[in-house]
């Protein structure tokens, strides 16, 4: 599986500025707009007028509208669940700051996550999860988060995780990710 997510994040505000909307450049050519569950971004015609924009900048548009005052983390789940279903390209939070913070932690939410243990002090399991995750699709970046600490362990640990693991993830990941 590959997934492309814009994360960067574009605020406009101000009198005026949704009608500029359709002049941004556009990460893809389908947004979820979210709105909360609320009568005003309706009534008031804002979320007509931002579907409008994103028309005329070429991008269908999907509402998820559950957003409360304070969100839940299964409103949150439920709003990156809806936007990987639709095949959404980013998000638009329109209104609050209730929306907008939703907003952004729905661009985390809904992915599909593999897990493996892995001995980081073993070419051999580490070789394993490279082999997993390219399987899986492209890689595009790497984390490492392994490490430990004298009052952890001994010093001949140490130099196995800290150096020698950090050097063998990435020379391994080097000869697999994705440039750009």
């Amino acid at each position: 599986m590959s997934y492309n997510m814009y994360v960067p994040t574009r605020t406009m505000f101000g009198a005026g500025q949704l009608n500029n909307l359709h002049e941004q450049k556009m990460p893809g050519k389908k947004a979820m707009i979210v709105i909360s569950n609320g009568k005003s971004t309706r009534e008031n015609g804002y979320l007509a007028r931002t579907e409008e924009q994103l028309k005329l900048a070429g991008v269908e548009t999907v509402v998820f509208d559950k957003v409360e005052a304070n969100p839940l983390r299964s409103t949150i789940m439920a709003g990156g669940a809806f936007a990987k279903e639709n095949n959404c390209d980013f998000i638009v939070a329109l209104g609050s700051g209730s929306c907008m913070d939703a907003a952004e932690v729905m661009m985390d939410a809904g992915y599909e996550v593999s897990t493996a243990i892995v001995d980081i002090s073993s070419r051999e399991s580490i070789h394993a999860l490279v082999k997993k995750a390219t399987a899986i699709g492209d890689v595009t970046g790497v984390v490492l988060a392994a490490g430990v600490s004298p009052s952890q362990s001994s010093p001949e640990t140490i130099l196995n995780v800290d150096l020698y693991g950090t050097a063998v993830v990435l020379g391994e990941f080097g000869n697999v990710i994705v440039q750009g």
